[in-house]
């Protein structure tokens, strides 16, 4: 269970890695993150700039928290807690009919929708197998090359899960 444990913690690193540093790239990128969060319809101004500061700092504070083996389990509790709020706000307003631009990575402005609700899913079903394999490893014996094989194999599936949107649309464009 160690490489799931690993696996998880990398794949879940990247993932909130980029989109933290997405959000506050540019003051630009940050106003207009904050700006999306207008589309949710219940948040007021000052609330608003609030939840847009404590977003990237939760995503932050996940990236540390898998980086350290001593609090990767809270960094995985943290994950699932964050993941599962935002894709329950994103959830709801979906299902009001409201359009919520997807800001999630900083740089696209594409509507929410169930594409991006399936993906949050798969990210809480890591989180989720990540926590079960961290709470159940047990020190062993670890190969270096199995550990780097599975620590680039998630890496690969944070930049997958980063580039959903595009490679959805890779898979659905019309050929001209």
């Amino acid at each position: 269970m160690l490489y799931a444990d690993v696996a998880g913690r990398v794949l879940l690193g990247i993932v909130f890695a980029i989109a933290c540093i997405g959000k506050v790239r540019s003051a630009a990128a940050f106003n207009a993150f904050a700006e999306s969060l207008r589309d949710l319809g219940w948040l007021t101004g000052s609330a608003r700039r609030a939840v847009a500061v404590a977003i990237p700092a939760s995503e932050a504070a996940v990236v540390i928290l898998l980086a350290v083996p001593a609090t990767a389990l809270w960094g995985f509790a943290a994950g699932l807690s964050l993941l599962g709020a935002l894709t329950i706000g994103a959830g709801i307003a979906i299902g009001r009919g409201q359009r919520v631009e997807c800001r999630c990575f900083g740089s696209t402005a594409k509507p929410m929708g169930t594409t991006e609700l399936i993906r949050n899913g798969i990210l809480i079903a890591i989180a989720l197998a990540g926590l079960a394999a961290g709470l159940s490893a047990r020190p062993g014996p670890v190969s270096a090359t199995a550990m780097t094989l599975t620590a680039g194999i998630a890496w690969l599936g944070g930049l997958l899960i980063v580039g959903w949107d595009e490679i959805g649309y890779l898979i659905t464009a019309n050929p001209a």
